[in-house]
């Protein structure tokens, strides 16, 4: 495919013309796009964009960002010229208006949206206030997003007036829509689990990882109630962080422990026009790994102190009762359930001199 750069931009602007997309209504076929990026990037911010004369107007977003942005807020010629996925590195961090407030947003990257002829117009992109790269595999994931943009592009122009469809999907609509399929190979590949939420906290789509870490059968919980099928979590604080999100239309990142499968969750859901997405994966062996560092981090401080209190000549009573302070709760449990037998050691007067030994 030739690719049309912008120096052609009175062309460039009747083609954008010609597709009557600029102020239309919102459309939850880009919404589902802009949230998979925001999904497979890790990124609290995603958009959708379409480049006019002087502005980018936002047709999809995920995050608190205006509708109407400055044409010059990003590098387009630049992005443009990449034709791939353009990166913020080696460039001064971003700064926009985000939920109302100015933040500093040291990654940004897109990639340009063309039409099926070469005319580039508009991009998709991602912003974080972390700054790091985007991966191969997120980059790649990316340009296929953008790809689908184009093929939804075409879909609107050739149905003039755009057709009203839903934007959520089953399984068996990708079947039939194939530009569908390819987004949920997209959300099949991704090796954590996440699954979307509508307003009502009803299931609309459950990914195979997630089936495996909930041990729950993904038909059976489409269109279900979460609080009525996880009734454990209802007083927890995934309840708490996932209203937080959708009432207040932020990203929330919190880790918890679900007792009911013992295992520890990372969680990141994203609030989108339809309800929530949500992205979690099973941290447990780091969370043991952090436990266990601790641990050794607590008697090594414990031995320290009961050192010096030998070295000072203390009794055994003072030694217990620096274990029974400590920080560390398996510690102070195990030598508090045998308290009895620390008093008995500290009324019989032992110490570290006189020729006894202390444990």
């Amino acid at each position: 495919m030739t690719i049309l750069l912008p120096s052609n931009e009175i062309q460039r602007l009747k083609i954008l013309a010609q597709y009557q997309i600029l102020d239309t209504p919102p459309d939850t076929r880009f919404d589902d796009l802009a949230f998979l990026a925001a999904q497979v990037c890790q990124a609290p911010i995603a958009l959708i964009g379409f480049v006019d004369r002087d502005r980018l107007w936002v047709k999809a977003k995920v995050g608190n960002i205006s509708n109407e942005l400055d044409r010059q807020l990003l590098p387009w010629d630049e992005i443009v010229a990449q034709q791939g996925v353009w990166t913020s590195q080696g460039h001064p961090p971003l700064k926009m208006a985000v939920n109302g407030t100015s933040q500093t947003l040291p990654l940004y990257a897109a990639v340009p949206i063309f039409t099926s002829d070469g005319y580039a117009l508009g991009l998709m992109g991602v912003m974080d206030d972390r700054d790091r790269p985007l991966s191969p595999s997120q980059q790649q994931a990316l340009q296929a997003l953008s790809r689908q943009v184009t093929a939804l592009l075409d879909s609107h122009r050739d149905t003039l007036p755009a057709s009203d469809r839903n934007g959520q999907f089953s399984s068996e609509e990708a079947i039939a829509y194939p530009s569908n399929l390819k987004i949920v190979k997209i959300l099949e590949s991704i090796t954590d689990a996440f699954f979307t939420l509508d307003r009502q906290w009803r299931f609309t789509y459950l990914n195979s990882r997630a089936e495996q870490i909930l041990l729950r059968n993904r038909k059976q919980l489409q269109n279900t109630h979460l609080w009525e099928e996880f009734p454990e979590l209802a007083n927890s604080t995934f309840r708490g962080e996932f209203e937080r999100a959708m009432s207040r239309q932020v990203t929330v990142h919190f880790e918890e422990f679900y007792s009911l499968l013992s295992i520890w969750l990372e969680v990141k859901a994203y609030p989108y026009q339809e309800g929530l997405s949500v992205y979690f994966r099973d941290v447990t062996t780091r969370k043991q790994a952090e436990a266990e560092l601790l641990e050794r981090s607590y008697l090594s401080t414990l031995a320290t102190e009961v050192g010096t209190i030998l070295v000072q000549g203390g009794n055994a009573s003072r030694y217990f009762r620096a274990v029974c302070k400590c920080d560390c709760p398996r510690i102070r449990y195990c030598w508090r359930e045998n308290l009895a037998v620390c008093n008995r050691f500290a009324n019989a007067g032992i110490t570290s001199s006189g020729g006894s030994t202390v444990l």
